[in-house]
């Protein structure tokens, strides 16, 4: 009989054995399922994240690239500048030639004497009305001022662009 309690004794050791390692495989179950649904958690997050990086660079490289457009222009409407300058300064050294062209034969005329002078003048008044208009036009033309308005105009519009 004691060979039968003990066999008892046993299977009722047994038994709870049993009973606890199916608690503990339970309980080892119920983990898996919950890490495998944090590793799909994390990896729905990082394709996200990954979506969300994506997105934010393909926004910066569109920003980037408008801004070197914008950039570039300017840089073309400054060198459209540059070339109105460079005419300005070829027309205002042009101008200058014909001031001093002028004013050297003014100072011819001034240095003649006073006889030639006279005989000058005689000259002027039996010119045509045309040619007398001629003359004055030109000396219009020839008056210039510090700057000229033609550089003024194009010199506001670079400081705008600076």
């Amino acid at each position: 009989m004691a060979s039968l309690m003990e066999s008892r004794w046993r299977l009722e050791e047994l038994k709870a054995l049993k009973g606890s390692l199916e608690s503990k495989l339970e309980e080892y179950y119920k983990r898996q399922r919950e890490d495998t649904a944090d590793q799909v958690k994390l990896k729905k997050q990082i394709g996200d994240l990954r979506e969300d990086i994506q997105a934010e660079f393909t926004k910066l490289h569109g920003f980037l690239i408008d801004e070197e457009r914008g950039f570039m222009m300017k840089l073309k409407e400054k060198e459209k500048l540059i070339v109105q300058l460079e005419d300005n300064m070829k027309r205002n050294s042009e101008e200058s030639g014909a001031i001093r062209k002028f004013i050297t034969d003014i100072q011819e005329v001034l240095q003649l004497r006073e006889e030639e002078l006279l005989k000058v003048s005689g000259q002027v008044w039996k010119q045509d009305q045309g040619e007398r208009r001629t003359a004055e036009l030109k000396r219009k033309r020839l008056r210039v001022s510090i700057i000229p308005s033609h550089c003024a105009a194009t010199m506001r519009q670079f400081r705008r662009c600076s």
